[in-house]
C-alpha cells in the first residue's frame, strides 16, 4: 500500500475497474480458506532516452575511386566489413587504376587583393608596407581562398617584431606556429572564400606573413609562391 500511495503522487496510475475474484471449490478440512482477486493497473511514465553524444569534427576525407575492368562482377554486396578486403584484392591486380581525393578543412590562401584598388597584388616579389600607413583604406587586403568561416585567429609572423600580441599556438594536424595576433576588429569574414584584413601600425621592419587559423589547423601566406609582406 505504500508504494501504491507513493505512485499515486508522483504519476497517473489507471484502474480497469474490474475484478475477477477466484473462489476454491475443492478444499479439505486441513487447507486454509483463500479468496484470490485479479485485478490490474496501468501507471504512465516517461522515458528518456540516452543523451547524444557529439562526435568530433570532420576535418578531413580521403575519398578512392577504382577504375575496375569491365569483367568484374558486382553481383555480391559489400558491406563496410568487406571494404578492406575488396579493395586489397583490386589493388592486388594489376590494370586497376586507383585515384584518391582529399579534402582538408585547412584554411587556404590562393589570392591577396589590395582594397583600395581592387587589384590583385603581384606574386613575383615582396609587397612593401609602410611602418606609418596603418589606416583602413591605405592598408587593407583582400584574401580569396577557402575554409574562413570558422575562423579563429588570424596572426602575422615576422622576423623582427612588428606589433604586440605575440603567441605561440599548437595544432593536432598542422603543428605549432607563433605570431603577432591580429585584434578581431582587423580583420571581418565576408564569406567561407572571402576575408578581409586590416594590418595595424607596425612597428618594426622586416617580412612578415598573414596565419590564418581555424579548428582544422592553419595556413600561412608564405605559401603562396614569391610572395611576402614586409615592412619598411
Amino acid at each position: 500500500m505504500r508504494l501504491l500511495v507513493m505512485l499515486l503522487r508522483l504519476t497517473e496510475v489507471l484502474w480497469d475497474q474490474s475484478i475477477n475474484l477466484n473462489t476454491p471449490t475443492e478444499t479439505t478440512y486441513s487447507d486454509k480458506f483463500r479468496i484470490i482477486a485479479d485485478t490490474s493497473f496501468t501507471i504512465k511514465g516517461w522515458l528518456f532516452r540516452n543523451q547524444n553524444e557529439t562526435s568530433n569534427p570532420i576535418y578531413f576525407i580521403e575519398n578512392n575511386f577504382i577504375n575496375t575492368s569491365p569483367t568484374y562482377s558486382f553481383n555480391q554486396a559489400i558491406t563496410s566489413l568487406e571494404y578492406e578486403a575488396f579493395f586489397d584484392s583490386l589493388t592486388a591486380d594489376a590494370g586497376y587504376d586507383i585515384d584518391t581525393i582529399s579534402l582538408s578543412g585547412i584554411p587556404e590562401i590562393s589570392n591577396i587583393y589590395f582594397n583600395t584598388s581592387a587589384s590583385l597584388l603581384e606574386q613575383d616579389g615582396p609587397i612593401t608596407v609602410a611602418l606609418s600607413a596603418y589606416a583602413y583604406n591605405t592598408n587593407s587586403y583582400t584574401l580569396l581562398g577557402a575554409h574562413y568561416n570558422e575562423t579563429e585567429f588570424v596572426l602575422l609572423s615576422s622576423n623582427s617584431t612588428i606589433t604586440t600580441g605575440f603567441t605561440s599556438l599548437s595544432t593536432t594536424y598542422t603543428g605549432a606556429v607563433s605570431g603577432y595576433l591580429l585584434p578581431a576588429a582587423n580583420w571581418t569574414v565576408l564569406s567561407d572564400e572571402i576575408i578581409n584584413i586590416t594590418l595595424p601600425l607596425l612597428l618594426d621592419s622586416g617580412r612578415f606573413d598573414i596565419i590564418i587559423k581555424n579548428p582544422a589547423g592553419w595556413k600561412t601566406s608564405a605559401e603562396i609562391d614569391g610572395f611576402y609582406l614586409n615592412a619598411q
